[in-house]
């Protein structure tokens, strides 16, 4: 009957092991048992509700809920956090709790945090149930490899490798995540701004928690894909690009052919006589006019196909209309202030009977459109 009539009075159970005088004659209970009101008493019991597993940030606070099983007379909490004593109060639903600012746990730190809450009865008698919490308060460390040591093209894809240490996971924008945990990014060096010669990539890493770190990779750039030297160390008085091949004309006497990708040498075919620097090409043959008077056509292969003329008199090299190799001529009385059209075949036009175009110039132009555009003395005249 006494030990019922004692529990009446308590907020929850006490643990009676038999009857004392002093906390001695409790010594054979459980640790902590004590002697109150004749009987032995264990200290308070209770549960500490699950704290997320999570990372934290240090600017978060941290809930933390205990419920009380047995205690003698009615229970208190406090929540002990580095160092610091938060008390709990009681909930609506009978749990004791706490608001902890995680602001408590050392600046920088980055993994587990201990604490515990002690659970105190009546009679002053403590019961401390150790707990941890997650709380990342360092930014993410990143190194960055595959940063070009030597200059690469302006435009080239790069292919960076990022490494980063941080207690959660991370987020790098732009980044295509690898199995081992590492990123990998590309960067499009067209991005540049022009006369970049250190293309400056910041990549931004932002944890779990909102910490973030940005590194920096510096990508050495230059807009010199090559150089190829003319080894006799010739004038090189034009140039003309097809798709696939780089044509110089080397002193008026040479053209000087190279791949257009590499700068390699593709063949150095000779003019046959003092050659105009201006030269024009369909794609795969050569048009070109001479101090001869001459207007030839060259092959793929570099060897000279067809040469058509005299006309007299020729101080220019063609331009095309198509096939067709157009020519200016100044100079007598048959072809002064006329442009001569010598068609694409395998023979010659007879001298002077090519197609006249009744203005003068020695430097036409032809519009994607087909129409002529000549300048003459203070006009531009333009002709279909």
């Amino acid at each position: 009957m006494r030990v019922a009539a004692l529990a009446l009075v308590c907020a929850c159970l006490s643990d009676p092991r038999g009857e004392c005088a002093r906390d001695a004659d409790c010594a054979s209970g459980a640790p902590g048992s004590f002697c109150a009101e004749g009987i032995c008493q264990g200290p308070p019991r209770g549960t500490l509700e699950a704290v997320a597993d999570r990372p934290f940030a240090r600017s978060e606070s941290l809930h933390v809920r205990a419920r009380v099983t047995r205690s003698h007379g009615v229970a208190s909490a406090r929540v002990v956090f580095a160092a610091t004593t938060i008390d709990a109060v009681a909930e609506p639903d009978g749990a004791l709790g706490a608001q902890v600012p995680l602001s408590l746990a050392p600046a920088g730190v980055e993994g587990v945090v201990p604490f515990s809450i002690e659970l105190r009865d009546d009679l002053g008698h403590v019961t401390a149930l150790p707990a941890s919490v997650k709380v990342d308060d360092r930014a993410p460390r990143v190194t960055v490899d595959g940063v070009p040591v030597t200059p690469v093209l302006r435009g080239t894809q790069v292919s960076l490798h990022v490494t980063v240490d941080d207690m959660s996971a991370v987020t790098i924008a732009g980044t295509t995540r690898n199995g081992d945990g590492s990123f990998t990014i590309g960067i499009d060096t067209h991005a540049a701004g022009a006369g970049v010669t250190n293309y400056d990539v910041p990549i931004t890493v932002i944890d779990a928690v909102g910490d973030a770190t940005t590194a920096h990779a510096a990508i050495p750039l230059t807009r010199l894909k090559y150089s190829a030297r003319e080894l006799s160390n010739s004038s090189i008085t034009a140039l003309v690009l097809t798709d696939n091949l780089i044509w110089g004309e080397i002193n008026h006497s040479d053209f000087w052919v190279l791949n257009r990708s590499t700068g390699a040498e593709v063949m150095r075919p000779p003019t046959g006589g003092f050659a105009f620097p201006e030269f024009a090409t369909d794609g795969s043959r050569l048009f070109f006019a001479r101090s001869d008077h001459n207007v030839c056509r060259m092959g793929a292969d570099g060897s000279i196909q067809l040469c058509c003329g005299p006309y007299s008199t020729v101080t220019h090299g063609p331009i095309l209309q198509d096939r067709t190799a157009i020519i200016g001529t100044t100079g007598t009385s048959v072809y002064s202030s006329h442009l001569m059209a010598i068609p694409d075949g395998a023979t010659c036009a007879p001298n002077g009977a090519g197609p006249l175009a009744d203005f003068a110039s020695t430097s036409p132009a032809i519009a994607p459109d087909g129409i002529l555009y000549i300048g003459v003395v203070q006009k531009i005249v333009v002709e279909k």
